[in-house]
């Protein structure tokens, strides 16, 4: 008779990882304790062991992608005399994080934990303590922005922050997941038109960049009625600086999943 598997954290770091591929393919609802034990080589006892249950689980993959995200924007440093290259740093490190961990991107941006932000943990909610490491996650981001306002690199007003924040990340998040779309399934698009174009580190910094820079003319628009040709001129120049990461020149992230 084979021996029963230790609960240790090698078990614990294995049914991780098999709970993310689950849940990243298939959504939450097609991980269960039995399909998860059955797939490691476990008995159901060690979701309990191991995590209190499968709300445990749930937590402990959000808090596994949360942390492993934090980990390669932490490399990044930031210079509050430069925030523009700390944004142009951050805009390539997510993409790289997301490709080299698509699992735990859906998870941390892709909803696919189905956990409901407006509950109390006791009733599938994100733990206290996880809300708060997610909202710390976007400080450096908002920071950055902030003080690119204040030396006028970015001439936005400060009440359109969180806007241009959330422009910029539906941006950066639609590009990344038909990128990972196109490795995973091998369709890039849903749209036969499109079908030909590549979803690749010049298209994503091209586009985004693009973006920054009709949201400047668009706030200045709203703000003053008129849009000066020399309201991007900051960012250009940055742009065309050596400081200005070109495709390919960012850092590449390591696999965690």
């Amino acid at each position: 008779m084979a021996r029963p598997r230790i609960h240790d954290i090698s078990l614990r770091n294995q049914m991780l990882d098999e709970a993310a591929r689950i849940t990243a393919t298939e959504g939450v609802d097609g991980l269960s304790a039995r399909r998860l034990c059955t797939a490691v080589n476990t008995s159901t006892t060690a979701v309990y062991t191991l995590f209190g249950g499968m709300d445990g689980i749930r937590f402990a993959l959000y808090r596994r992608a949360a942390e492993s995200f934090h980990a390669d924007f932490s490399k990044i440093e930031y210079d509050p005399d430069r925030p523009l290259k700390y944004m142009d740093e951050a805009m390539f490190m997510y993409r790289n994080w997301a490709l080299a961990n698509p699992n735990l991107y859906s998870i941390l941006f892709g909803g696919a934990l189905k956990l409901d932000h407006s509950l109390p943990e006791t009733q599938g909610g994100i733990p206290v303590a996880d809300m708060k490491f997610s909202a710390d996650l976007a400080k450096p981001s908002m920071d950055a922005v902030r003080r690119a306002i204040e030396l006028g690199h970015l001439p936005i007003p400060e009440n359109k922050v969180s806007t241009f924040l959330i422009s910029s990340w539906a941006c950066m998040h639609g590009l990344v997941s038909m990128e990972i779309s196109a490795e995973t399934s091998g369709t890039q698009s849903g749209l036969v038109m499109l079908s030909d174009v590549d979803y690749g580190e010049k298209l994503y910094a091209d586009a985004i960049r693009s973006l920054t820079r009709g949201l400047i003319h668009t706030y200045q628009l709203e703000a003053n009625g008129t849009a000066p040709s020399h309201s991007t001129k900051v960012l250009d120049d940055y742009l065309e600086s050596p400081e200005s990461l070109a495709p390919g020149q960012a850092r590449k992230s390591d696999k965690k999943e």
